[in-house]
């Protein structure tokens, strides 16, 4: 007690030495004191320990998961990406396939001539009025005579009563 600055009297001592003679057999039990004062310091660093390694793996595994977030928008957006580029060239291809087959104005006018010929069945250059008929019924368009009638005077221009292969090809062209 001296060598840590302190002067006690024989009889404070004494009360110290009664202290910690806990069951009263004039033995004192300082050693269990110190035990349990060491095993209580051993608790507190071991606690500090876990908690200390516990921050450390959650801090980790939150370090973990941010990293499988991140991989995960990534390749959320490549994909997004290569199927955004995919459908343009699939689009892209279509439309040129589907022009490579479209015709050219005079490409069609080619054809509505050549179609005309084939209609104009007595070669006069003309179509009369049961010709047009008979091609329109031929083509799936029953019409009466009033009804093939009505579209002779809606081709036939010039009013010469029949349909000329110009006339033709231009009320066509028009439509389509």
């Amino acid at each position: 007690m001296r060598a840590l600055g302190q002067n006690p009297t024989q009889k404070e001592l004494q009360d110290l030495m009664d202290k910690a003679d806990v069951d009263e057999d004039d033995e004192t039990k300082v050693v269990v004191v110190v035990v349990v004062e060491v095993v209580v310091v051993v608790v507190v660093v071991v606690v500090v320990v876990v908690v200390v390694v516990v921050v450390v793996v959650v801090v980790e595994i939150i370090g973990i998961i941010v990293v499988i977030v991140v991989v995960v928008v990534v390749v959320v957006v490549v994909v997004v990406v290569v199927v955004v580029v995919v459908v343009v060239v699939v689009v892209v291809i279509a439309v040129k396939v589907i022009n490579s087959f479209a015709l050219s104005p005079k490409d069609v006018e080619i054809q509505l001539r050549q179609a005309f010929l084939v209609f104009d069945r007595d070669k006069s250059g003309s179509l009369n009025l049961s010709e047009l008929r008979e091609v329109l019924c031929g083509m799936g368009e029953p019409l009466t005579q009033d009804e093939a009638s009505y579209v002779l005077k809606k081709i036939d221009k010039n009013n010469d009563g029949v349909v000329d292969a110009e006339e033709f090809v231009q009320f066509l062209c028009k439509i389509v």
